[in-house]
């Protein structure tokens, strides 16, 4: 009688599972959006409005594609009420941020 060794068993994934598989390790070591609380978010919607008021620049950080971003400038006053604000920068460009992605207002 002979002997055949130990079976070796090989991944059962094919190649688009385990381009899933780390795709999804990937997301999970990614940075995640700081959760603010109500109150702190109704006390930077109150400085936009005093900024926009008294006309004064605005330093606004935001949350993009898993990092904190920084804009700077003047908020155009909404025609509604959004949910979004425009930023106004000093080379005459429009910055479009969403109100739940403000991380600061300075």
């Amino acid at each position: 009688m002979q002997y055949r060794g130990m079976i070796k068993w090989t991944q059962l994934a094919i190649p688009e599972h385990m381009e899933m598989i780390r795709t999804e390790r990937e997301k999970r070591n990614l940075p995640q959006k700081p959760e603010l609380d109500p109150q702190a978010m109704e006390e930077m919607m109150y400085i936009i409005e005093e900024k926009i008021a008294l006309q004064q620049p605005v330093k606004v950080t935001y949350w993009q594609q898993h990092e904190a971003r920084v804009v700077e400038g003047f908020v155009k006053k909404p025609s509604s009420p959004r949910t979004v604000i425009d930023v106004i920068e000093s080379d005459g460009s429009k910055k479009r941020v969403e109100r739940i992605n403000i991380l600061k207002i300075e």
